[in-house]
């Protein structure tokens, strides 16, 4: 992941499993964090959350979010986690919203805005969904995304009320 020439950028990625051993999955993508970070990786709470936009039955989800420091391009970031995904079991083509081992999305890449193809920065989904903006509040609450006029907090704030993102039992590390 490391270009010596480029400056280090904030990145922030959610982390999701519903397949398997959700928490190994979620500790897994920690470590792969952990290993292309330049310092610390900041991570949140996990939640167990209720699927969204799956067929009847899908299993729920454990989320989770992560910040760190990344050098390198955003799209050179998106093609590795989504290798780490497939190496953990995710298959390389499958239906939107289908259970999974792991799911990483790259929600922000510090002021970079991209639409490209697969990788679309800000991500965006993840102001309509709890299950990204809580854990990601508890990190960056005040965080003001690329052309956005308010900060990650304003936008969870402004979601209708649900049980359906609840803390988990057990924490990332």
């Amino acid at each position: 992941m490391s270009a010596a020439s480029s400056p280090p950028r904030k990145a922030a990625v959610s982390l999701g499993s519903n397949e398997g051993d959700r928490m190994a999955h979620l500790r897994a993508a920690l470590a792969w964090c952990e290993a292309v970070a330049e310092g610390p990786v900041r991570a949140s709470t996990v939640y167990e959350t209720d699927p969204v936009g799956c067929a009847p039955g899908t299993p729920p989800f454990l989320n989770a979010a992560v910040v760190f420091e990344v050098r390198g391009e955003a799209r050179a970031l998106f093609a590795a986690m989504r290798a780490f995904e497939r190496r953990r079991g995710r298959p390389a083509s499958y239906p939107r919203n289908a259970p999974r081992p792991l799911d990483m999305d790259l929600l922000l890449f510090g002021d970079v805005r991209l639409d490209r193809g697969e990788v679309l920065l800000p991500h965006p989904r993840m102001y309509s969904r709890a299950f990204v903006l809580r854990p990601l509040c508890e990190l960056e609450p005040a965080w003001v995304p690329v052309g956005a006029d308010r900060t990650l907090k304003d936008f969870l704030d402004s979601l209708p009320v649900s049980g359906d993102v609840r803390r988990w039992k057990e924490t990332l590390r």
